[in-house]
């Protein structure tokens, strides 16, 4: 399938497509969009927003902060708009290395969150983060980079969560 855009006279936007194809966001490359065989006309303007970028990024935290002590548990947080069907966390920048979550969480009237939890820290998991959620047929743009940071200290017992010079 080819969709072309076009957006000022003499001007086209194309990318290419196989029906059914489904490929994770990737920074630094081409739109690849989740297209159905058939593209009617709710999703040319599903489609047309996304190039727009009208879906807001979503934010990431971690709980119970960025700062973990080796070993020690923490949970991301990807939080997005209210109706966001899936979230997705990439946690290597311009991989396929990423973890779906479709068990969301509806946070008041207006928000969705999804939680990655990470059951002990360490070298293989204190790593860039980014997430993406998926709502109406299109992928959001990527959230900013969460990057968890190992210590081999506990950082509750420093007054205010701080590390000791010399710490990482």
């Amino acid at each position: 399938m080819k969709v072309e855009i076009h957006r000022n006279p003499g001007r086209t936007a194309s990318w290419r497509t196989r029906p059914g194809q489904w490929d994770p966001p990737l920074l630094g490359s081409g739109p690849q969009l989740p297209l159905s065989p058939h593209l009617h006309c709710s999703s040319a303007r599903i489609l047309l927003s996304h190039l727009l970028g009208a879906l807001p990024r979503p934010s990431i935290t971690a709980e119970p902060g960025p700062v973990v002590p080796w070993g020690q548990p923490v949970t991301i947080v990807c939080q997005g708009p209210a109706g966001a069907e899936t979230f997705h966390l990439q946690y290597k920048e311009n991989t396929h290395k990423y973890k779906d979550e479709s068990n969301t969480i509806q946070i008041g009237p207006h928000q969705t969150a999804a939680r990655f939890p990470i059951a002990a820290v360490s070298e293989d998991t204190a790593r860039c983060n980014r997430c993406f959620y998926y709502q109406h047929g299109i992928w959001s743009e990527p959230s900013e980079a969460l990057e968890l940071v190992l210590t081999d200290e506990d950082v509750s017992a420093l007054p205010s969560g701080k590390l000791r010079a010399g710490s990482t």
